[in-house]
């Protein structure tokens, strides 16, 4: 395999090997990945939280609605910030991703 997909394999595992598994703990995670300089592990662990919020259940009727607001919103914006390695950023928009949900 090429290095990016090994690199990206190793994410996952490390993500794995973590006992969050809820979205606000997956961001915290996330956080610390970012504080540290583990932008691969970051983003594997925002894609998570992501697909946590986005797999939960929904009002019928709506879920053919794309989730573009709220914690979900959010974590796009710091997928974003760390595809554009502005750490800062990413972890400004997963502090108000971590808000977003409190006041869920």
């Amino acid at each position: 395999a090429q290095p990016e997909v090994q690199r990206q394999r190793q994410e996952a595992r490390q993500a794995d090997d973590l006992v969050a598994r809820e979205p606000a703990e997956l961001l915290r995670e996330a956080g610390v990945a970012v504080q540290f300089g583990r932008i691969g592990l970051a983003n594997e662990l925002l894609e998570r939280a992501a697909t946590e919020l986005l797999t939960r259940s929904t009002i019928a009727g709506t879920e053919g609605n794309p989730v573009q607001g709220g914690a979900v919103g959010r974590i796009s914006a710091a997928r974003a910030a760390l595809a554009r390695n502005d750490r800062a950023a990413a972890r400004a928009e997963i502090d108000r991703a971590l808000e977003a949900l409190r006041r869920r």
